[in-house]
């Protein structure tokens, strides 16, 4: 995995985690808006993992 590509991951990430965060925060429980994120952070960490995904 090269150093660009790896930084995105961790970069995405970390910001659909934050969105998670803050959505659970201001509504107090699990809205649509917090599950995407948290959605979005579990695809990003699987294709992180993943060493032939290249997309």
């Amino acid at each position: 995995m090269n150093l660009v590509r790896a930084l995105y991951f961790r970069v995405g990430i970390a910001f659909a985690l934050r969105r998670y965060r803050r959505a659970v925060r201001l509504s107090g429980h699990y809205t649509d808006d917090a599950l995407h994120w948290r959605s979005v952070a579990e695809i990003l960490i699987a294709k992180s993992k993943s060493p032939t995904s290249n997309r």
